[in-house]
Protein backbone atom coordinates (compact mmCIF):
# COMPACT_ATOMS: atom_id res chain seq x y z
CA UNK A 1 0.00 0.00 0.00
CA UNK A 2 2.62 2.23 0.59
CA UNK A 3 4.54 1.71 -2.37
CA UNK A 4 1.20 2.09 -4.51
CA UNK A 5 0.49 5.43 -2.97
CA UNK A 6 4.16 7.06 -3.22
CA UNK A 7 3.63 6.34 -7.09
CA UNK A 8 0.42 8.09 -6.91
CA UNK A 9 2.07 11.07 -5.25
CA UNK A 10 1.62 10.52 -1.92
CA UNK A 11 4.28 10.77 0.75
CA UNK A 12 3.43 9.32 3.37
CA UNK A 13 3.64 10.18 7.23
CA UNK A 14 2.77 7.55 9.11
CA UNK A 15 3.34 3.68 8.38
CA UNK A 16 2.41 1.35 11.52
CA UNK A 17 4.83 -1.50 11.83
CA UNK A 18 2.85 -4.03 14.01
CA UNK A 19 -0.50 -3.16 14.40
CA UNK A 20 -0.23 -2.41 18.40
CA UNK A 21 -1.01 1.41 19.25
CA UNK A 22 -1.55 2.75 15.59
CA UNK A 23 -4.71 4.13 16.18
CA UNK A 24 -6.65 2.65 13.70
CA UNK A 25 -4.25 3.90 11.25
CA UNK A 26 -1.62 1.46 9.49
CA UNK A 27 -0.78 4.05 6.96
CA UNK A 28 -1.20 7.99 6.67
CA UNK A 29 -0.31 9.81 3.58
CA UNK A 30 -0.67 13.09 2.44
CA UNK A 31 -0.48 14.35 -1.15
CA UNK A 32 -0.39 18.35 -2.08
CA UNK A 33 -3.15 19.56 -4.74
CA UNK A 34 -4.04 22.74 -5.74
CA UNK A 35 -6.52 22.47 -3.28
CA UNK A 36 -4.24 21.97 -0.50
CA UNK A 37 -3.43 19.08 1.40
CA UNK A 38 -5.56 15.87 1.03
CA UNK A 39 -4.58 13.38 3.56
CA UNK A 40 -5.24 9.54 3.74
CA UNK A 41 -6.13 7.19 5.84
CA UNK A 42 -5.11 3.52 5.34
CA UNK A 43 -6.28 -0.19 6.98
CA UNK A 44 -4.52 -2.77 5.62
CA UNK A 45 -6.11 -5.98 5.72
CA UNK A 46 -4.61 -9.08 5.03
CA UNK A 47 -6.81 -11.70 5.62
CA UNK A 48 -8.49 -14.72 3.65
CA UNK A 49 -12.09 -14.25 5.39
CA UNK A 50 -13.84 -11.06 3.78
CA UNK A 51 -13.69 -7.80 5.69
CA UNK A 52 -16.99 -7.23 7.24
CA UNK A 53 -19.18 -3.91 8.35
CA UNK A 54 -17.33 -3.41 11.79
CA UNK A 55 -13.69 -2.95 10.03
CA UNK A 56 -15.34 -0.26 8.06
CA UNK A 57 -16.82 1.25 11.48
CA UNK A 58 -13.04 1.14 13.08
CA UNK A 59 -12.09 3.65 10.00
CA UNK A 60 -15.00 6.06 10.53
CA UNK A 61 -14.10 6.55 13.95
CA UNK A 62 -10.40 6.50 13.20
CA UNK A 63 -11.14 9.19 10.71
CA UNK A 64 -13.32 11.39 13.07
CA UNK A 65 -10.66 11.27 15.55
CA UNK A 66 -7.64 12.09 13.27
CA UNK A 67 -10.43 15.40 12.52
CA UNK A 68 -10.79 15.82 16.02
CA UNK A 69 -7.03 15.79 16.67
CA UNK A 70 -5.52 16.95 13.63
CA UNK A 71 -7.79 19.64 12.51
CA UNK A 72 -7.63 18.11 9.37
CA UNK A 73 -9.91 16.32 7.26
CA UNK A 74 -9.20 12.97 5.51
CA UNK A 75 -10.19 10.44 3.14
CA UNK A 76 -10.82 7.04 3.97
CA UNK A 77 -9.60 3.72 2.42
CA UNK A 78 -9.27 -0.34 3.33
CA UNK A 79 -7.24 -2.37 1.27
CA UNK A 80 -7.54 -6.25 1.64
CA UNK A 81 -6.18 -9.14 0.34
CA UNK A 82 -9.57 -11.19 0.45
CA UNK A 83 -12.84 -9.49 -0.40
CA UNK A 84 -15.81 -7.30 1.18
CA UNK A 85 -19.24 -8.13 2.62
CA UNK A 86 -21.99 -6.12 0.88
CA UNK A 87 -22.57 -4.92 4.85
CA UNK A 88 -18.91 -3.31 4.30
CA UNK A 89 -19.38 -1.97 0.75
CA UNK A 90 -23.42 -0.35 2.04
CA UNK A 91 -21.76 1.18 4.76
CA UNK A 92 -17.92 2.46 3.05
CA UNK A 93 -20.11 3.67 0.18
CA UNK A 94 -22.22 6.12 3.11
CA UNK A 95 -19.01 7.16 4.14
CA UNK A 96 -17.45 7.69 0.98
CA UNK A 97 -14.60 5.47 2.18
CA UNK A 98 -12.71 3.65 -0.77
CA UNK A 99 -12.33 0.11 -0.49
CA UNK A 100 -9.79 -1.95 -2.49
CA UNK A 101 -10.28 -6.17 -2.85
CA UNK A 102 -7.28 -8.25 -3.15
CA UNK A 103 -8.27 -8.47 -7.49
CA UNK A 104 -8.20 -4.81 -7.53
CA UNK A 105 -5.11 -5.01 -5.36
CA UNK A 106 -2.98 -6.82 -7.80
CA UNK A 107 -4.06 -4.90 -10.82
CA UNK A 108 -3.19 -1.66 -8.74
CA UNK A 109 0.55 -2.82 -7.84
CA UNK A 110 0.95 -4.61 -11.38
CA UNK A 111 0.12 -0.67 -12.85
CA UNK A 112 2.00 0.79 -10.93
CA UNK A 113 4.77 -0.96 -11.34
CA UNK A 114 4.19 -0.15 -15.13
CA UNK A 115 4.96 3.24 -14.51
Amino acid sequence: VMKLHISLGFEIIHQATNGVGDGGIDTLARKITNFGHQHKIIQSKKWKNPVHPDTVRELIGSLADFEKTQGHNAKGAIYTTSYFTQGAIDLAERHNIELVDGTEWSKALQSSQKT
